[in-house]
């Protein structure tokens, strides 16, 4: 086991145009290193979990399938395929996952602010881990804002995870946008964005006596490529790193690093 959370439960000048649209199922392949820090018990100094590096390939789809009255869409977030790899105190090895075939939906905006993230509980858990990776969501739904070549914009990247009733996280980076202009060429050609900005979590378990409170504090940045023609995303590489507090019978922190890249699939 590893991750505290786991073992706790335009052209030329024109500005960037965010897409309006629907479109058909675009798929994407996701590369995310990680790296979760020892995780020490606070009174006995014992070391509970060594430190531990992650790395999770995952080939998904997302597939838009309603619309809500407010606008927003119910998109399908399917993975077709994923694995594993931990190295742990210098010894590497597979993990096994039960996550292909499965699927989520995330409640977005047209421009991909991420609303909800429904039936999470698919995703999480010993053999699955996205609670641990919950990064993917807004990795592959990054949300920029529409900002002129050369120009900042301020956006938040917003997601809440939240298990059925019983547990829910909100997460946002706060983060500065920065229009670096067109790259590629001919039907390679993208906007180039790139942002960074602070990283906040906060969450709790409910309907429970004694409930377990989750907060981190770190900071994320990335670059990502929109297609020209659409503003649909053809890429995303980012950094990001907190650290992390759950506190309830006793409080624990952990140092959570995850360096990734998102790529669609033409």
């Amino acid at each position: 086991m590893f991750g505290l959370v786991a073992m706790l439960v335009g052209w030329g000048c024109s500005p960037h145009h965010q897409p309006t649209e629907v479109v058909a199922t675009e798929r994407f392949d996701v590369h995310i290193e990680a790296h979760f820090g020892e995780l020490v018990d606070p009174e006995s100094h014992q070391i509970l979990q060594a430190a531990t590096d992650a790395d999770l390939r995952l080939h998904l789809a997302l597939t838009p399938v309603r619309t809500f009255r407010d606008g927003s869409l119910g998109r399908i977030v399917s993975i077709e395929s994923a694995a594993l790899r931990v190295t742990e105190g210098g010894t590497d090895r597979s993990m096994p996952l039960t996550l292909a075939g499965r699927t989520a939906e995330l409640r977005t905006f047209p421009n991909g602010e991420i609303l909800d993230i429904s039936w999470g509980l698919r995703l999480s858990g010993v053999g699955r881990y996205l609670d641990v990776f919950e990064v993917v969501f807004p990795a592959i739904s990054p949300t920029p804002p529409s900002v002129d070549e050369g120009k900042e914009a301020r956006r938040r990247i917003i997601w809440p995870f939240r298990n059925q009733t019983s547990l829910r996280w909100d997460n946002a980076v706060e983060a500065t946008w920065t229009n670096q202009g067109v790259h590629g060429e001919g039907e390679q050609q993208a906007w180039r964005l790139q942002y960074a900005g602070p990283w906040e979590l906060k969450g709790q378990t409910r309907n429970t006596p004694s409930p377990t409170y989750y907060v981190a504090e770190g900071k994320g940045a990335g670059t990502v490529d929109l297609e020209v023609a659409s503003g649909r995303l053809l890429s995303h590489d980012f950094e990001w790193e907190r650290t992390a507090v759950v506190s309830g019978a006793r409080a624990l922190q952990q140092t959570q690093a995850f360096v990734g890249t998102v790529e669609r699939i033409r």
